[in-house]
């Protein structure tokens, strides 16, 4: 499920405000996120997000970019949750993705979760 919260109707401290407030939200419901290194996400990403993350580099050097990930075991697999905003100007993207995995598929990708 991905929702996009009409980026480029956004001025910069809407977008970047918004972004906060909802970040803020995920982690008072879900605890603290992931954490990010050199816009590196988890290996797990949703179809939309992972379109965007081959930009990261782009929008990083084209304006501000802020993201968290969260990572949450369920009974019948994973949920991956991404939250991306990416803003210069007046302009600006935000979106939040929740993506499922089942554990058969986190496994068999064998790397670390």
């Amino acid at each position: 499920m991905e929702i996009s919260f009409a980026a480029a109707a956004k001025k910069y401290p809407s977008c970047k405000e918004d972004y906060n407030k909802i970040n803020s939200m995920l982690a008072d419901k879900y605890g603290k996120p992931m954490g990010n290194k050199n816009g590196e996400s988890h290996f797990l990403r949703g179809t939309e997000f992972n379109t965007i993350m081959s930009s990261y580099s782009l929008f990083k050097m084209l304006g501000s970019v802020l993201y968290d990930e969260w990572l949450l075991e369920t009974e019948n697999g994973y949920i991956k949750i991404d939250h991306f905003c990416h803003f210069k100007g007046s302009e600006g993207m935000h979106m939040l993705e929740y993506s499922f995995f089942s554990s058969e598929a986190v496994k068999s990708m064998e790397l670390p979760v």
